[in-house]
């Protein structure tokens, strides 16, 4: 085995260790230390995102997102349907650095989660991927009684540059919150060019 290659597993090790304990800003860097790694930190942080503890599994399912590793997106795909919340809304937003449409059909369910924060982060994520498989739930998402679900809906619509969506989001306009309107307007604008 090499020196170097020696080295990053044993600094995976001890990366490793600080996610599992210690303070919340002890966790944070080890999870930003170990998504830099990439590819050698990813066997154990998928290990990690299954641990009994929340704020493992969080971590962890953070450092996975900023690897990038196409590995992560199973172990992530089955985090989305975590007992909590923040656990899948922290998946979504790994998902979405990753960028797979295999996480499509399982963010598309997301928009139905009890809590907005989940909803707004599955909208957004699904803005992120641009796959014309979230237009017509996303339109639906359009009605969400949240308004920063609809907000985040309202501009994956616009990313996603779906004529579909252009009478959804002309009725969306009548809609009473000003930040959602000009949401609208962006989103129009980008998808009649």
């Amino acid at each position: 085995m090499d020196v170097d290659k020696m080295k990053v597993e044993r600094r995976v090790e001890e990366l490793m260790g600080s996610l599992k304990v210690g303070n919340k800003a002890a966790r944070q860097a080890a999870a930003w230390k170990l998504g830099a790694v990439g590819e050698p930190a990813v066997e154990p942080l998928i290990k990690a995102a299954e641990n009994k503890d929340t704020d493992t599994r969080m971590w962890a399912i953070a450092a996975l997102g900023q690897t990038r590793s196409t590995r992560a997106v199973e172990p992530l795909l089955q985090a989305l349907g975590d007992e909590n919340e923040d656990v899948r809304n922290w998946s979504a937003d790994a998902l979405g650095k990753i960028g797979d449409a295999k996480a499509v059909g399982p963010l598309i369910r997301l928009l139905g989660d009890k809590f907005s924060h989940v909803r707004a982060r599955a909208a957004e994520v699904l803005g992120i991927i641009i796959d014309v498989r979230s237009v017509d739930p996303l339109i639906r998402a359009l009605n969400d009684q949240d308004e920063w679900v609809r907000f985040r809906t309202i501009t994956a619509l616009g990313k996603i540059n779906d004529i579909r969506a252009i009478e959804p989001l002309t009725e969306a306009l009548k809609h009473e919150d000003v930040n959602n309107r000009r949401a609208v307007e962006a989103a129009l604008k980008t998808i009649r060019r």
